[in-house]
């Protein structure tokens, strides 16, 4: 467990240091959304995306939306979204990890 971890970490890291990705291969279907809602596979609500910006189910700001693109918070594109339904090369909770991993970089930036 703890190796697939780090592996997920390690890969999360290189990918947020590119500040410019390429949105080729954003095939994965990961989540729908709808009314301001962001569902899973399940129909299970696992955030909101509203007036620019994706939150949690706690409120807190996880990145930003526009033009059919999501953003991490370090500007970096973690998958697009179009017709009610959101893409991405990498599964739902891979999504999450790269999220958590790049608000803790930058974070370790504004120190």
């Amino acid at each position: 467990m703890k190796k697939i971890l780090l592996s997920a970490i390690a890969a999360t890291i290189m990918c947020s240091c590119a500040s410019v990705r390429t949105v080729t291969g954003m095939d994965e279907f990961v989540a729908r959304y709808s009314n301001g809602y962001i569902l899973d596979s399940d129909w299970d609500v696992v955030g909101y995306a509203r007036n620019g910006y994706i939150m949690t189910e706690r409120n807190e700001v996880v990145g930003r939306y526009a033009n059919g693109y999501v953003y991490d918070c370090l500007d970096s594109v973690i998958a697009v979204y179009g017709n009610g339904c959101v893409y991405s090369d990498r599964a739902l909770w891979d999504i999450y990890d790269r999220i958590d991993m790049s608000n803790y970089i930058k974070a370790q930036k504004g120190r």
